[in-house]
């Protein structure tokens, strides 16, 4: 094996410079490290990396968060997020956030997440969505389209 063999991806890390020093007692009490990172830097951590942060983190804690992301990077991280992430996520979301955020995603990424939603709340964001698209994604149910026996 040669050095030509190991390869680093920069994407399966975080840098150190984001971690915040603990002293002994912080050490010692918990297995806890905390992140420190500017708003504008949050855009440079990847979807995936950052649905599984707020995953970890306390309801308001998550929100704050959230909040302040811009719609493309929340729209990537709602679609990374595991589904309990996701109902919390988009729960907490004023409505005019929550329709940009719709707008960043794919339909499939749309259908994806309104299968975790329950009914009502799936019925809210899917009133957010312009009439074609929201026509994609409907789910087909036999209540919404009987079928005519002869």
């Amino acid at each position: 094996m040669g050095p030509g063999v190991l390869k680093w991806n920069r994407d399966q890390f975080i840098s150190w410079r984001y971690v915040q020093p603990l002293s002994l007692e912080d050490a010692s009490g918990s297995d806890v490290v905390s992140l420190s990172i500017a708003r504008k830097q949050i855009r440079d951590l990847p979807g995936e990396d950052l649905a599984d942060a707020l995953e970890e983190l306390s309801g308001k804690e998550q929100q704050a968060i959230f909040s302040a992301l811009d719609s493309e990077k929340a729209a990537e991280v709602l679609s990374e997020a595991e589904p309990r992430a996701q109902r919390q996520l988009i729960a907490t979301v004023r409505r005019e956030k929550a329709r940009t955020i719709l707008s960043e995603m794919s339909v499939a990424q749309l259908a994806d997440l309104f299968s975790v939603l329950p009914h009502d709340q799936m019925v809210k964001m899917m009133e957010l969505l312009p009439a074609e698209q929201a026509e994609r994604i409907k789910p087909s149910s036999p209540i919404a389209s009987p079928r005519r026996t002869p």
